[in-house]
């Protein structure tokens, strides 16, 4: 990780300072010990359909520098990998190292060879699944990204591996989104707050849909504040919308900065000020316990 103008390092370790988490950079090197818990931030935006692994081949083999996380004192460590995005490189199927994948006998017996294309995708996300992924992103806001023609077979493609979509789209999606959502085989994540605004109506048909499909145990929130904001810095407009989610759903919260702030102009939002936010959402320490720890380490799969 390098420092910028903009000081995005020095806010990265602000906030690793005041919650023991630690950032490492793409392929995963550290030198703080395996007994942290560390975010690795990977770049640009995974592709749909077909592409849903090929696109994240070639990254596979840096999971092996994962491998030391579990060790060390303390005897449990858990890594996060978020993959932002993807290149667009094809994948080739190769075998990460220190990962056995026993699965992959079994899909070869089962196809064949008879579709080569699918048994290679089918074959990465073993290997993934194998390494620790635990979800894929669904962003419709960027060029040559997916449309929503496309959720329902990049479910279809991951429900195989218990893993989980986390989903950004624009607001305006949302009426046509949310009987999707319901009828997928996965579980969702709504990144940055379902993409709701700081001004949202309580009872807008789109926000109590959304606060349904948190009801039904299958979805989260992640709880994301500067871009739900309207006002701008410090942000203080979104803790409305931020107390509605944790009221109605604290067990389906979920917590995160959106650093490194790669689309940002103007001020950089300080990463220590976005902790210190959710203290305001979420005042009952309890409460934070579930966003923080509890809830991220059932979806995440830590416990």
């Amino acid at each position: 990780m390098a420092a910028d103008e903009q000081g995005i390092a020095s806010d990265a370790i602000g906030m690793a300072a005041r919650i023991g988490i630690f950032f490492v950079d793409g392929r995963g090197e550290h030198a703080d010990g395996p007994q942290e818990e560390f975010a690795v931030f990977l770049r640009r935006q995974l592709q749909p359909g077909d592409v849903v692994f090929d696109v994240v081949g070639h990254v596979v083999e840096g999971f092996g520098q994962l491998a030391d996380f579990g060790g060390g004192d303390l005897g449990d460590g858990s890594a996060l990998v978020k993959l932002a995005a993807a290149d667009g490189a094809s994948g080739s199927c190769q075998r990460a190292d220190g990962v056995t994948d026993a699965h992959s006998e079994q899909i070869a017996e089962n196809q064949g060879g008879e579709d080569d294309h699918q048994y290679e995708c089918q074959c990465l996300g073993v290997e993934l699944a194998d390494a620790g992924i635990k979800g894929t992103r669904f962003i419709t806001t960027v060029k040559g990204g997916p449309t929503l023609d496309h959720l329902q077979g990049v479910a279809e493609k991951i429900a195989d591996f218990g893993w989980h979509i986390e989903m950004y789209v624009p607001r305006n999606l949302w009426r046509e989104l949310l009987p999707r959502v319901a009828k997928l085989p996965v579980p969702v994540v709504f990144d940055h707050m379902g993409g709701m605004l700081a001004n949202t109506d309580p009872n807008d048909p789109d926000f109590v849909g959304m606060l349904k499909l948190l009801e039904s145990g299958r979805c989260w929130v992640k709880l994301c504040g500067y871009r739900a904001s309207i006002a701008g810095h410090p942000y203080a407009d979104v803790e409305p919308l931020a107390r509605r989610f944790v009221k109605h759903a604290p067990e389906r919260c979920v917590w995160g900065t959106d650093w490194p702030h790669t689309t940002m102009t103007g001020y950089m939002p300080d990463d220590g000020d976005l902790l210190d936010l959710l203290g305001v959402w979420a005042p009952d320490a309890a409460v934070r316990k579930k966003i923080l720890v509890d809830n991220p380490a059932t979806l995440y799969g830590f416990i």
